[in-house]
């Protein structure tokens, strides 16, 4: 089959128009635009809505463990502390340092969870993409998308230094909240889906979420959490997330 040469010409008018065709799409995003920047500090009441242990103990026996707490009181300090606390106990992470106490169950322990961002709690937990996960995060941008109706952004994220845990996010652009955030091992399988609804401004340019569920690798709705009395800002204490010796 005879072969027809394309001129040269109009070759170049292909070019042309193809990356006229690119710039008036405009080059796709980055993570960059949907960072929350401002938030030094955070407190919320959080309620569990709904727990079943059986489809959280298929996610991992973490999750089950948390949502049993039923109500407590989430202070963070950014970029690297956390408390939870009710009546029944104490769960705090300082950096690599975790520190648990359920006095009524005997137990205490300290420990050190040395490189593996992945056992820390985060930010990205409650929908939120601010400096410091950024830095700890290498992102693809996949497509632009609607979830539940509200139109997104989707990026592929692995974490830098823990490449078997993967996310593919549904990020707002209006509230840079993440809607959707799926995960998944290195292999590729899924391991739980979070859903972050009801967004609210709490402080100027800062969106959270007052509900998030969790779906198991089934799709079972295996717990709902919900976020109240929620303030920013507001110059906790670092004594708060001292980790006892």
């Amino acid at each position: 089959m005879k072969r027809t040469a394309i001129p040269m010409a109009r070759w170049g008018a292909l070019i042309v128009l193809l990356s006229a065709r690119v710039a008036a799409r405009g080059a796709p995003p980055t993570l960059d635009a949907f960072v929350t920047t401002g938030l030094t500090d955070l407190r919320a009441t959080v309620t569990t809505l709904k727990a079943d242990p059986a489809e959280l103990e298929k996610i991992n026996r973490d999750f089950a463990t948390l949502y049993r707490l039923r109500k407590l009181t989430l202070s963070i300090k950014a970029p690297d502390c956390f408390r939870f606390e009710n009546e029944v106990g104490l769960y705090l992470v300082n950096g690599s340092a975790r520190y648990y106490r359920v006095p009524v169950l005997r137990l205490k322990k300290r420990e050190d969870l040395g490189n593996q961002p992945g056992k820390r709690p985060s930010l990205l937990d409650l929908g939120l993409i601010t400096p410091d996960v950024l830095a700890r995060i290498d992102a693809r941008y996949v497509r632009s998308e609607p979830a539940d109706g509200t139109p997104t952004d989707v990026f592929d994220v692995t974490l830098k230094h823990e490449e078997s845990i993967r996310y593919r996010m549904w990020i707002d652009p209006k509230t840079r909240l993440i809607l959707r955030r799926e995960w998944r091992d290195g292999a590729g399988k899924l391991r739980a889906v979070f859903l972050c609804g009801d967004p609210k401004e709490v402080a100027r340019g800062i969106w959270m979420p007052t509900r998030i569920e969790v779906r198991n690798a089934d799709g079972a709705v295996a717990g709902v959490l919900s976020y109240s009395d929620l303030s920013v800002n507001v110059g906790l204490d670092p004594a708060l997330f001292v980790i006892p010796p």
